[in-house]
């Protein structure tokens, strides 16, 4: 591929399947940066992908009415952890998703506010207390998580 070739257009696929992303044409701006990266990331190490890809993915635009699934990710965390199952447990569970994909996709903090919202007899239930492995989407574990 050569930069502005007209015959081709640029797809990004992230690998989640809620991530929709529009198509970048030869005519557009970004065509150049995005046809070199494609032509060159086979030769990159983790790190200068990694690199590219945060520096730049904000500049390729999801598609119009992309309908994300993150509430509905979020809900199945919630509605885990209120039958006592943790967080961590949860996503474990989950095919194809892992703890820094969901962290990284804001899932936890979702989670996070629903569970804020349920009343005080839903949280206070036996099966609820002490089970959430990570608090506030911060990523980190207490040393061991006992129900209360």
């Amino acid at each position: 591929m050569t930069p502005k070739d007209p015959a081709l257009s640029l797809g990004l696929h992230t690998g989640h399947f809620d991530d929709r992303r529009e198509t970048i044409a030869p005519d557009d701006d970004r065509y150049t940066l995005f046809s070199r990266a494609h032509a060159e990331q086979d030769g990159w190490d983790d790190e200068e992908h990694r690199d590219f890809w945060t520096a730049h993915l904000q500049l390729w635009k999801g598609r119009r009415g992309n309908r994300s699934n993150r509430d509905a990710l979020a809900f199945v965390l919630v509605m885990a952890r209120a039958g006592g199952v943790s967080y961590e447990q949860m996503v474990e569970a989950l095919p194809g998703w892992t703890w820094a994909d969901l962290r990284d996709r804001g899932v936890l903090r979702i989670a996070d506010r629903m569970w804020e919202t349920l009343d005080g007899a839903a949280r206070s239930h036996p099966a609820c207390r002490g089970r959430h492995v990570r608090s506030r989407a911060t990523g980190r574990f207490p040393a061991r998580p006992t129900p209360t």
